[in-house]
């Protein structure tokens, strides 16, 4: 879960900040050397989802409720300790699991920024066949997701007993 490649403001204060630096996101800038190793690493498949498929999402009030209403040991740490932010691991952990939520990927040459200048941590990307050619890994970015259907994911799995 990391990287910015365009992602489509929503309504909530969370989304503006990409208004003026689309590249720029704080798992990137956190450490873009740290980044930079895992895309160049050897991985079998790479699948980024980056705040592209998470800015349409937020844990508001209702969707909360909803999520909470069942007496499951995680509903009950959700009640106690969620807050209405964009559900950006959650969408990352649900695109794992259930992969047929992605309404739209693309494959993509991604790297980051690790030059100590203005655009340092931005995320970098190319069509794989245009990349410079400086270890960069085919990746599949997840860039969106079916909302609706994700939401209810979030319902079922926090409300679903264990067996």
């Amino acid at each position: 879960m990391g990287g910015s490649f365009s992602p489509r403001p929503a309504d909530n204060e969370f989304a503006k900040e990409y208004l003026y630096t689309p590249r720029l996101e704080f798992n990137f800038r956190w450490d873009p050397e740290a980044t930079q190793i895992v895309l160049h690493a050897p991985w079998k498949r790479v699948v980024q989802v980056p705040v592209d498929a998470t800015t349409r999402t937020l844990f508001t009030q209702e969707l909360a409720a909803r999520a909470t209403a069942a007496d499951t040991p995680v509903a009950r740490y959700v009640a106690r300790h969620a807050e209405p932010y964009p559900m950006w691991d959650e969408v990352a952990v649900a695109t794992w699991l259930e992969p047929s939520l992605v309404t739209k990927s693309e494959r993509l040459a991604v790297d980051v920024d690790t030059d100590h200048g203005a655009g340092y941590g931005n995320t970098l990307s190319w069509p794989f066949d245009g990349a410079p050619g400086l270890g960069e890994r085919s990746v599949e970015v997840v860039l969106d997701v079916d909302v609706p259907r994700f939401e209810q994911w979030v319902v079922d799995a926090f409300t679903r007993r264990s067996r």
